[in-house]
């Protein structure tokens, strides 16, 4: 079995205003995939990994949604993901056009509301709770996204509910999934070049796989290994995966003595990086914020 371990991450920030999100237009050529991780046998399977994915969230209002209602956002990086064989994402959100969050209460009015000055803004609220409208599902599809986890701290943003409908929008378009659910959803299973490659995702929170048990997370994998040829294990960790990665900063390095070769995927990377599978066990490392609107 050959074993891939993918990082993600989440940390707490300070608390901070929304405001009117203020994209600005860049021009961008995508990475080239580096002739040293092009597979150089025909039945190599290419692997590319991303971090965090939240295309825009029109929840609590409409501030943080892109421009071209988002249609543009992945186009740089289309012919990257493509390219490989399985592209694989975090998608850190929750893909539904309804519901509101626990995380988000109306904000209490003050009882003595200090007027507005001439031109001056109302208070914006403030909430940490995402969710991405169902329609923008067909740019995952259409980037080449084969694969996503659904384990993060904000897949729960919209309670069950929201969980759900994330998973029927991607069961409709032919995305697998993983991670959203302990009991029932897991692992995903692929079929690439003859082999099958597994995909058990874990987070940190009491639905989803907890990456601190342990015992639960040695029989997840167990149980994938049985059925597959590859097993790929995400999960998201905070304060930051990097900082507890014996990998941080480096582009190669060995985590311990027969673990493999660590592909270190920087913080915050705009840019996916393939990983190229070969008979020894590989983890990637810290795969940050890939693309978040606002």
């Amino acid at each position: 079995m050959t074993t891939s371990i993918l990082a993600t991450g989440c940390f707490r920030s300070p608390q901070v205003d929304f405001e009117t999100a203020k994209f600005t237009e860049v021009s961008a050529t995508p990475t080239p995939i580096p002739a040293s991780l092009a597979p150089t046998r025909a039945d190599s399977i290419t692997i590319a990994a991303v971090g965090d994915i939240m295309l825009g969230s029109p929840y609590p209002n409409d501030t943080r949604m892109p421009p071209n209602d988002g249609a543009d956002i992945l186009a740089e990086v289309t012919p990257i993901l493509s390219a490989a064989d399985i592209a694989f994402g975090n998608m850190e959100a929750p893909i539904t056009d309804s519901g509101e969050s626990a995380k988000c209460k109306t904000p209490i009015p003050a009882k003595t509301p200090k007027p507005l000055e001439p031109g001056e803004k109302p208070p914006p609220i403030r909430c940490f709770a995402f969710r991405m409208p169902t329609r923008y599902a067909k740019y995952l599809q259409a980037a080449g996204f084969d694969i996503l986890s659904l384990a993060n701290n904000h897949s729960l943003d919209f309670g069950l509910k929201g969980i759900a409908e994330t998973r029927r929008t991607l069961d409709a378009i032919g995305i697998a999934h993983a991670g959203s659910d302990r009991l029932k959803h897991s692992t995903a299973f692929l079929e690439e070049k003859g082999k099958t490659v597994a995909f058990v995702a874990f987070a940190h929170n009491t639905v989803v796989p907890n990456v601190n048990d342990l015992v639960a997370a040695r029989r997840f994998v167990s149980e994938a290994d049985k059925r597959a040829d590859i097993v790929v294990v995400s999960f998201t960790a905070g304060p930051r995966a990097s900082q507890i990665s014996v990998c941080r900063g480096k582009r190669n390095c060995t985590l311990e003595k027969n673990a493999g070769t660590c592909r270190f995927l920087p913080e915050r990377s705009s840019t996916p990086e393939p990983t190229s599978c070969s008979a020894t066990a590989l983890t990637s490392c810290g795969a940050w914020k890939f693309t978040r609107a606002g």
